[in-house]
């Protein structure tokens, strides 16, 4: 397999900190860094300790959990009887947005609803969280869908 040279800016005193460090343990920073890049690519996302860091630093590119919730909770959404729960799924809910990544909520209904009927919710939270807006009928999804979905789904909204 044929290797590539990454180059990267780093402060000479973080620099040097990092390698005082990894000589501790006897590691060479590119042992390190190759070890975390096919980490990174072989779990299919970023950890998420350093996800946050990276989105503190860019907060304007990505909401996060709590925001996505505290707009669904101040919506009209919510006070739709039909809807039991709704849980926050794909990319949000494994951590892994983007600026590109849409949310995408799993509404659980007592099987009253069609999904044309959530489209004026969906521009509501289109018009708070300046996001595309996703919604699913869990009533409309495979059991397989339902069982992927599962892994990942985080609830935002249940009705008592």
């Amino acid at each position: 397999m044929k290797k590539g040279n990454i180059i990267i800016r780093i402060d000479d005193n973080l620099k040097k900190d990092f390698m005082d460090l990894l000589a501790h343990y006897d590691f060479t920073m590119s042992d390190v860094l190759v070890t975390f890049i096919k980490d990174v690519v072989n779990k299919g996302k970023l950890p998420l300790n350093i996800l946050s860091k990276l989105n503190e630093a860019r907060p304007s590119i990505l909401l996060n959990i709590f925001e996505i919730k505290k707009a669904l909770i101040n919506s009209s959404l919510i006070k739709n009887t039909v809807i039991k729960k709704i849980y926050l799924v794909g990319d949000y809910a494994k951590g892994i947005a983007t600026k590109k990544s849409e949310i995408i909520l799993n509404v659980v209904t007592n099987g009253k609803m069609i999904l044309s009927n959530l489209n004026p919710y969906k521009d509501e939270l289109i018009s708070k969280l300046n996001k595309g807006i996703k919604f699913v009928l869990n009533d409309e999804l495979s059991e397989e869908e339902k069982s992927l979905i599962e892994l990942e789904e985080i609830c935002l909204f249940e009705n008592n």
